[in-house]
């Protein structure tokens, strides 16, 4: 029966580095937690889905705009969204244009924001200031905010890590309980120039 040796010192770095990159895994993926999420249908005043309906979603803040089309059902979905104030501008032809302000995404939180357009006889638009959005208190989550220097030493910290492995797996193999070592590189080059 072969036994496999391991030295304990490459043990104790191969688990240290796991458990590190396990650790910096888990903090890269919280940085898709810090957003909120903002979602709604698009209807007429019949409560018919409006599909194809073009959603302009802008942040009040930072004037970041992302634009969307109603499904089929007149559902829109805006993921992803950072933390802030909103506006919402909803326009189909054949419809009054749509504007709601004042919607507040928080960190973790899904704002539900059904809308209702009118039907237009002339170009219209209605824009309705200050009424609050329902905010899904069951779809709260926790969250946390990774900070520049954190994601920014990252790509740095596996390269050590990396480095770290390559290091521990020249220097000391796994082999059988018995068997001889093979030189190590060192070892190789004192040889080759002692002669």
């Amino acid at each position: 029966m072969l036994r496999w040796r391991v030295p304990r010192c490459e043990c104790g770095v191969l688990c240290l580095s796991l458990l590190l990159i396990l650790g910096f895994g888990r903090t890269a993926g919280a940085q898709s937690v810090g957003t909120g999420t903002l979602v709604g249908r698009v209807a007429d005043e019949n409560g018919g889905s409006i599909s194809g309906a073009k959603v302009t979603v802008r942040n009040v803040d930072t004037n970041a705009t992302r634009e969307l089309e109603t499904t089929s059902d007149g559902d829109y979905r805006a993921v992803l969204l950072q933390p802030g104030s909103y506006e919402v501008i909803v326009q189909k032809q054949g419809f009054a244009t749509l504007k709601r302000e004042e919607i507040r995404v928080e960190v973790g939180s899904t704002v539900n924001l059904d809308l209702v357009l009118k039907v237009a006889s002339i170009s219209q638009e209605i824009t309705v200031a200050g009424a609050t959005p329902l905010i899904e208190p069951e779809k709260m989550e926790s969250s946390q905010v990774v900070d520049e220097t954190v994601t920014a030493a990252f790509p740095a910290f596996i390269t050590t890590i990396r480095w770290m492995v390559q290091i521990t797996t020249r220097r000391f193999s796994l082999r059988p309980a018995g068997a001889r070592a093979s030189p190590t590189p060192t070892a190789c080059r004192r040889s080759r120039n002692s002669k």
